[in-house]
């Protein structure tokens, strides 16, 4: 509430003295602004003078203390206010309230208003600084204007006031224009943006680039560092590596598992001494497990690099944020692996008693039980189809003692990348006891 008081009470003294002070004179003193002022200003007004409030991002009013602003007694000290807007194009609108304005006219460098590259006004755009006569005149007055400068003045930057913003968003400087026709649509858009919005009055709108984003009240937002940051040093790129030799496709065919074993019971007996009949019970399992192929690709391998390629095209942000584009620096072999299923087509099972077994009966067994001979030595089991078996065989019947090899032979189905395949052999083995016998072989 203090601060809008006196807001008020320097109105109406600005207003009395037709007096409009202005800084930019003070910054265009330096070296040139490093801002396009054609876009910059294009990006805050059009050719009417209306403020393109939908195109800035509103940073909202700051008030904060100064040095610079003065205290008054029984009031105290005043603060600095501003209202801020950024920029598409990254530079900053600050818009001090007349009170704040009129002391940053009075302490141009403390409060930072020498750093900003241009000031627009109802009576002020870029280095000008006076848009009236009668401003001129109170500049005159004032001290911040010499009579010898009116001449050239007139001559050089006097602009018609229906072309005034046309003048102003097209890049033209050191301007000025009686305070009619556009000018009031300007005036008339930033007085009534700061009564309805802030209950402040504003008069003037100065423009800081990002590089003097650190006068700015609020300082430097990441997006203006990030302008600020030092352009990439650009390396060549150089010539791209050839693609690796990957090795070549490799396919490992699934293997073909066959069991057969005896499930009951643990010492079978041969027929004629078994005459509950148990005979024996097997089982049997046959499956093919997957078939693999492994293939190799050249794959490269990437990095960002600053800057555009050498179509001007950009694709990628490099680690410390900026735009860059991928280049081929190496390949790799990358692996692909392919899974193929192998069924069995059929497996028949049968039951053989070994060779050592036929001698020991035919030749041991029989001296001492003449004639002893082979009763019968193969028993089929049949055949199965199936994708993958397992099955049990209960109170198969051997009539001969001794080792028996339980043998699977059959076919596999293939897979769409190898063909079908036989299997044959042992795959278990058994004992069927002679009670009179303490010796099997």
């Amino acid at each position: 509430m203090r601060n809008k008081l006196i807001n008020l009470l320097f109105i109406f003294c600005c207003l009395a003295l037709f007096f409009v002070p202005s800084s930019p004179v003070l910054a265009q003193s330096g070296n040139p602004p490093a801002v396009d002022t054609n876009s910059a200003w294009g990006e805050v007004v059009d050719a009417n003078g209306n403020i393109n409030h939908a195109a800035l991002t509103d940073g909202g009013v700051i008030t904060q203390p100064a040095d610079w602003m003065p205290s008054i007694p029984g009031i105290g000290n005043v603060n600095a206010e501003y209202h801020v807007y950024y920029t598409p194009s990254g530079n900053t609108v600050v818009v001090p309230t007349t009170t704040t304005y009129l002391f940053m006219a009075m302490n141009p460098q403390e409060s930072g208003l020498s750093a900003s590259v241009g000031a627009l006004s109802g009576n002020a755009q870029n280095s000008s600084g006076y848009a009236t006569d009668a401003a001129f005149i109170a500049g005159i007055l004032s001290g911040n204007q010499s009579i010898s400068d009116y001449t050239g003045f007139l001559s050089a930057g006097f602009t018609n006031w229906g072309d005034f913003f046309s003048s102003v968003t097209s890049g033209q400087t050191d301007i000025w224009s009686f305070p009619v026709g556009d000018i009031f649509n300007f005036l008339h858009d930033l007085t009534l943006t700061g009564l309805l919005q802030d209950g402040n009055y504003y008069t003037v709108l100065l423009l800081y680039p990002p590089d003097q984003c650190m006068h700015v009240p609020g300082g430097c937002t990441p997006e203006q560092l990030s302008l600020l940051a030092p352009p990439p040093t650009l390396v060549p790129d150089g010539p791209t590596p050839a693609p690796s030799a990957c090795p070549l496709p490799v396919v490992e065919q699934g293997r073909i598992v066959r069991s057969g074993q005896l499930v009951y019971p643990n010492f079978p007996l041969v027929v004629g001494q078994d005459p509950d009949k148990t005979g024996v019970n097997i089982s049997v399992t046959v499956y093919v497990e997957p078939t693999i192929r492994r293939t190799w690709t050249a794959e490269p391998v990437t990095e960002c690099r600053p800057g555009p390629n050498a179509n001007g095209v950009t694709n990628c942000t490099t680690k410390n944020g900026q735009a860059g584009h991928e280049k081929i620096v190496d390949w790799r072999c990358e692996e692909h692996v392919e899974t193929y299923n192998e069924c069995i087509s059929f497996a028949s099972t049968v039951l053989r008693l070994s060779d050592e077994s036929k001698d020991w009966i035919l030749n041991e067994l029989s001296i001492r039980y003449p004639g002893a001979y082979l009763h019968n030595p193969r028993i089929a089991l049949g055949t199965e189809r199936s994708c993958s078996i397992s099955e049990t065989y209960d109170h198969i019947q051997t009539a001969d003692p001794g080792w028996w090899d339980i043998t699977i032979s059959g076919q596999t189905s293939g897979t769409p990348i190898t063909a079908p395949r036989n299997f044959g052999g042992a795959a278990g083995r058994f004992s069927v006891w002679l009670k009179e016998t303490a010796i099997v072989k």
